[in-house]
Parts: C-alpha cells; sequence; structure tokens
C-alpha cells in the first residue's frame, strides 16, 4: 500500500459513479454504467486507492463488473459481482480463501503458507492440484470462463474472464501491470516478487502462457568426452 495516494482517480463523466465510504468501512458501494475500458494506476497499486486512516478501500466498476475491495489491518475482502457470479476473495495473513461461484461451479481455493491446495470443481470433473512452492496457479477452463490464481509469496492475485469481461483484483507487489480492455479482452499481467507474467488472450482462443522462476541450468555436452579412455597416471 502507498501512504502518498490519499486522492481517488475520477473517471470520465460518462460514468456515473455512486461512492458510499464510512469510516468504519460499513459498506463500500460503486454503480458505473458501462465502461469502455479503464486503466487504474497508482504507484505500486493498478488501483484507485480510497485511504481513511489505515484504511485502504478499492472500488473497481467495470461495466456491469462491481468490485469492493476492503483492506482493513491485513484483512482483504474481495467481492466481485460479475453477471451472476459473486467472487469472495479474504486474505488474512497469509492465508488466502477464495471462493467462486461460477453457476455450477464452486471454487475452493486455500493458500495456508507456502502450501495451496485447489478443489475444482468442473461439472463432473474433480481437480485437485496441490503445490507446496512460493508459486501456485489454477487454470479453469469453464466454457468461456478462465480463472487464473496465482498466489507468490503473500499475495495473491486473482483474473476472472466472464464472457467478454475481465477483472484483475489484487495487484500487491514491487511491480503490478494491468491493462484492462473489454470486449476483446487483451491482459497482460506482471506480478509480484520473484517472476509471474501471465498472458491471456480471449475470443474463441484462450491461451494461459506462466513463466515462474525459469531456471538457467547449465548442462555438460557429453557428445564431447575424450575417447582416449583413462588418464595413464603412471
Amino acid at each position: 500500500m502507498v501512504r502518498d495516494v490519499t486522492v481517488v482517480e475520477q473517471m470520465a463523466r460518462s460514468v456515473a459513479i455512486v461512492e458510499q465510504i464510512a469510516v468504519d468501512l460499513a459498506a463500500v458501494q460503486q454503480i458505473g454504467g458501462h465502461v469502455a475500458a479503464s486503466k487504474q494506476m497508482a504507484q505500486d497499486l493498478t488501483v484507485v486507492e480510497q485511504m481513511v486512516g489505515d484504511v485502504m478501500v478499492v472500488d473497481q466498476v467495470v461495466g456491469d463488473v462491481m468490485v469492493v475491495d476492503q483492506v482493513v489491518g491485513d484483512v482483504m475482502v474481495v467481492d466481485q459481482v460479475v453477471g451472476d457470479v459473486m467472487v469472495v476473495d479474504q486474505v488474512v495473513g497469509d492465508v488466502a480463501v477464495v471462493e467462486q461461484m461460477l453457476e455450477d461451479v464452486m471454487v475452493v481455493d486455500q493458500v495456508v503458507g507456502d502450501v495451496a491446495v485447489v478443489e475444482q470443481m468442473l461439472g463432473d470433473v474433480m481437480v485437485v492440484d496441490q503445490v507446496v512452492g512460493d508459486v501456485a496457479v489454477v487454470e479453469q477452463m469453464l466454457g468461456d470462463v478462465m480463472v487464473v490464481d496465482q498466489v507468490v509469496g503473500d499475495v495473491a492475485v486473482v483474473e476472472q474472464m466472464l464472457g467478454d469481461v475481465m477483472v484483475v483484483d489484487q495487484v500487491v507487489g514491487d511491480v503490478a501491470v494491468v491493462e484492462q480492455m473489454l470486449e476483446d479482452v487483451m491482459v497482460v499481467d506482471q506480478v509480484v516478487g520473484d517472476v509471474a507474467v501471465v498472458e491471456q488472450m480471449l475470443g474463441d482462443v484462450m491461451v494461459v502462457d506462466q513463466e515462474v522462476l525459469s531456471l538457467n541450468t547449465s548442462c555438460r555436452d557429453w557428445m564431447d568426452i575424450p575417447q582416449h579412455g583413462f588418464l595413464d597416471l603412471a
């Protein structure tokens, strides 16, 4: 969080936004119209930041998408309503719990410390992905819906592609570049601590290119082994 950011960047007049913020964070609501594209960057955070004491409240309204991001101390609560989709992302300390309800789909992503346990229920398919490390990547392909959940250290990034709507929420790290372009969606999200690059291209084709900590290991060329046998040490 950047303490220097104390001003909320207002969107264009074509977007009707009503912001109601209580000091105790009882409710944060934003109602937006239709936004062709929304890019919000504030130094280390690519969101609109509202600083109320030690409290950060982020509201992003893109098209029919309402995102309410409440950060109180170490507790982060994200409510994303996209059509019939409700996403509740709670990050408490090092524990990230993501509940995603996409019609008949329920996804619970629990990340505790460096251990990530992902349970995906996609129709009749059950996928359990356990990743023990600093990087947890979850890819869900539900028809036209792709969800990429990357948890790197203490950072949780959730990207949801629902129809033609792309929502990138929670970018906490040193480097965060988020570009949101609606309708024909191209998103390049470079995020977080070590290395995490996600490129997603919508349309009829979904491509997820993930590069995590590319290890440059030098290999010896065994084809060049001398054919003279053992050395004569005599």
